[in-house]
């Protein structure tokens, strides 16, 4: 019941979006790449992977901890940890950022409330900045925004068509 050059479109469609897919499901690996070597030239060479954590406070007061895992969403949104978290859920207060770093399959903190370090926070901000532009830059990371906009607008067409054909079959 679709015409040929609509069926052509659809096809297409769901070539770029299966491409867009696989692209997408490296950008995770592309932040690994990008943020480790930043890492180990920060904290060492026997770094193997950092993780973060967000401690805050609700409205009420009560406390509460976000286990914010790995740096790949932040990296991706091109923002620093406690802005990604503030951002996801609102009435926060008191937001603190922890880091703590794996060695030799141990993790350590690093720095925190409970463990302040100035030096070692100046020396990730600046690495995480660092490797927030590498990541956007990076051309795997170009091509899936340009992918995803493609799909957005092709999608948008799509649509119009089929509910042209659903809606309003006499005008086909």
């Amino acid at each position: 019941m679709v015409d040929p050059p609509l069926r052509q479109e659809l096809d297409e469609f769901f070539i770029l979006l299966k491409q867009y897919r696989a692209n997408y499901a490296k950008r995770f690996q592309v932040v690994e790449e990008k943020l480790l070597p930043h890492l180990r030239a920060a904290f060492g060479k026997d770094v193997e992977a950092a993780s973060y954590q967000i401690s805050a406070r609700q409205q009420n007061g009560t406390p509460i901890v976000f286990n914010g895992g790995i740096f790949d969403s932040p990296i991706l949104a091109g923002e620093d940890p406690v802005e990604f978290s503030t951002k996801r859920s609102s009435g926060l207060s008191d937001l603190q950022l922890e880091l703590s770093l794996q060695r030799a399959g141990k993790t350590e903190l690093f720095f925190g409330a409970n463990n302040p370090n100035p030096d070692a926070l100046e020396k990730f901000n600046s690495l995480l900045k660092a490797t927030t532009e590498e990541v956007k830059n990076d051309p795997l990371i170009v091509l899936t925004h340009h992918q995803r906009e493609s799909l957005i607008i092709q999608a948008g067409k799509l649509r119009e068509k089929l509910r042209v054909k659903t809606e309003e079959p006499w005008n086909v």
